[in-house]
């Protein structure tokens, strides 16, 4: 796909991060979920925009939007009683 994908396997590799190869109506698509199940980004071949980034990025985000919460990262401690 010729674009910079491999800069993020170690965040996959790690789970923070899900990348996905889409293909629709003939053009290809690589998509970045990141651990909260948003969207991050979705680029096709030398980072071009095309119909297989539209359709996985709205396949996608449905996908995402049945991760758990997750909690804030600076959230105030909470008291253990």
């Amino acid at each position: 796909m010729d674009h910079c994908v491999h800069a993020y396997r170690r965040a996959a590799a790690r789970g923070d991060s899900f990348l996905f190869h889409v293909e629709h109506r003939g053009a290809s698509a690589t998509v970045e979920v990141d651990a909260t199940g948003r969207v991050v980004q979705a680029l096709g071949p030398r980072n071009t925009h095309n119909a297989a980034c539209v359709r996985g990025t709205s396949l996608l985000a449905e996908w995402g939007r049945g991760f758990p919460a997750r909690p804030a990262l600076h959230a105030a401690p909470v008291a253990m009683l």
